[in-house]
């Protein structure tokens, strides 16, 4: 997203690719895998992140989920060394929920279950492997 044209990770300017072109290259990298796959953060910001995945949506990525961490709360770092655990605690319980509930509504426009990957649940078969 840095050198995506128009993103708000590209403060400078500096353009490698069109929102078209970003959109094609997220399409041919998951034409590229064999199984289900999610989008990690990558510790950038909570905002990127999620402009990451709506980019992702818009391109019909089949993703499946995230992992992702310190993007949702890393701004919380300040707040505890300006204020302690309490200050944390509120920021958490406040910008740190608003952060979560941005991202599962980001989710539910772009997420498709993993077994969509398969054709669906009914293309689905279970092995026991106990012994």
């Amino acid at each position: 997203m840095r050198y995506v044209e128009g993103s708000q990770a590209n403060p400078d300017g500096q353009v490698a690719y069109s929102r078209q072109e970003a959109k094609q290259h997220f399409r041919e990298a998951a034409a590229a895998t064999r199984v289900p796959f999610i989008y990690l953060s990558a510790g950038v910001s909570d905002e990127v992140f999620r402009e990451t995945l709506e980019l992702a949506a818009e391109a019909d990525t089949p993703f499946s989920g995230v992992l992702c961490g310190r993007a949702t709360w890393q701004d919380g770092i300040p707040v505890y060394a300006r204020g302690g655990a309490a200050a944390l605690r509120s920021w958490l319980e406040d910008q740190g929920v608003r952060n979560i509930q941005a991202l599962n509504e980001v989710l539910r426009k772009g997420a498709k279950p993993w077994w969509d990957f398969y054709g669906g649940k009914a293309n689905i078969e279970l092995v026991d492997t106990q012994i």
